[in-house]
């Protein structure tokens, strides 16, 4: 059961009930109760303590396989730990690099331009829904652009109000 599991893996890790617990934002009668079988965790807590301790959801729940998750090597992994990317922007990362190459180019032209647009000073005082609303309109343009076969975009800025142009690649 979840509950034998649970309890193999902290005292493998030499962790007390409390201490195990505190790792994962949950109590130590969270704990106790799902290692004596009495309460079934979330998935949601399952997933903390597979990303805490690196150990594989799929042995959590069913102690069958590796306990460990493998380390992941590859670039995209190491990207990730050295800029502290969030599990969102990961996927952005990863989602990005699936695009064909022209498309990659114009998606990199609109978040280059999103970051002249939002300097994100301490002083700055754009919420993040109007950041949004204005990248959103952006990217529109650029799939505008897209289906019209342009290649490159080029626009003032948005917050001077002059109105956009788009030049044809070369």
């Amino acid at each position: 059961m979840v509950g034998d599991n649970i309890k193999k893996l902290r005292e493998e890790l030499g962790l007390t009930q409390t201490k195990f617990a505190e790792r994962i934002a949950l109590t130590q009668g969270a704990i106790a109760s799902a290692e004596s079988n009495k309460r079934n965790l979330s998935r949601q807590s399952l997933l903390a303590i597979s990303n805490a301790f690196n150990v594989r959801i799929e042995w959590l729940e069913t102690g069958e396989g590796e306990m460990y998750k493998q380390p992941d090597t590859s670039i995209l992994f190491q990207l990730g730990k050295e800029y502290s990317l969030s599990p969102k922007s990961r996927e952005f990362v990863e989602n990005f690099l699936k695009l064909p190459p022209d498309v990659r180019d114009l998606v990199a032209e609109a978040v280059a331009r999103a970051a002249e647009l939002y300097p994100r000073k301490p002083d700055d005082k754009k919420s993040v829904d109007e950041m949004r609303e204005e990248t959103n309109r952006e990217l529109n343009d650029v799939e505008a652009a897209r289906k019209r076969g342009i290649s490159t975009l080029s626009a003032s800025t948005i917050s001077s109000g002059s109105s956009k142009k788009f030049g044809k690649s070369t």
